[in-house]
């Protein structure tokens, strides 16, 4: 067994388990997914530029994200545009793709979908009760792709993005 400490959490993997991180990857998929939800880019661009990575989040971002967008509309602008849960959802796999922790869940084909009801985590997960039980058993699903809340939280106090440089701060405002 391996240990693995990803923000707070301690995480126990075995030897076999992939858990590389691939930095230029996550940096192209943040990117793309950013621009991807603003309607930047329409969904063709997205999926054209997918990387080929060993780093599992790769393909789970990327099976996952299919579902915020339909071929009849392909930017997601005005009608088509995400709902706010959905762009809440979308961030957090921003937020998970700029950090290093690694991808601990268990491989399955669009991971994301599997927030739906009972029965649509079955179909989604191809393998009924049993498979789904294992999948959510593996971490902490409200904080997909993270493994667990605590990772989420920390990577939530420790952003890539929007944290600001602390070279530039200004420490002292007079008027």
């Amino acid at each position: 067994m391996v240990r693995s400490l990803c923000g707070s959490a301690l995480q126990v993997m075995s030897v076999q388990q992939k858990y590389c991180v691939d930095r230029r990857a996550r940096n192209r998929v943040a990117s793309d997914l950013r621009r991807l939800i603003s309607g930047k880019i329409t969904s063709d661009d997205f999926e054209n530029d997918q990387p080929i990575s060993e780093d599992p989040a790769i393909e789970a971002v990327y099976s996952t994200a299919w579902c915020l967008y339909s071929d009849g509309a392909p930017e997601l602008k005005g009608a088509h545009a995400m709902r706010p849960a959905e762009t809440r959802e979308a961030l957090r796999w921003i937020l998970f793709l700029d950090g290093n922790c690694p991808y601990l869940w268990p491989k399955r084909g669009s991971p994301g979908w599997a927030n739906q009801s009972e029965i649509h985590k079955r179909i989604f997960l191809f393998g009924g009760r049993g498979r789904a039980k294992r999948f959510f058993a593996a971490g902490d699903f409200a904080a997909w792709p993270f493994i667990s809340r605590a990772d989420f939280k920390h990577a939530l106090r420790h952003p890539k993005r929007l944290s600001g440089n602390p070279k530039a701060r200004v420490t002292n405002v007079s008027t």
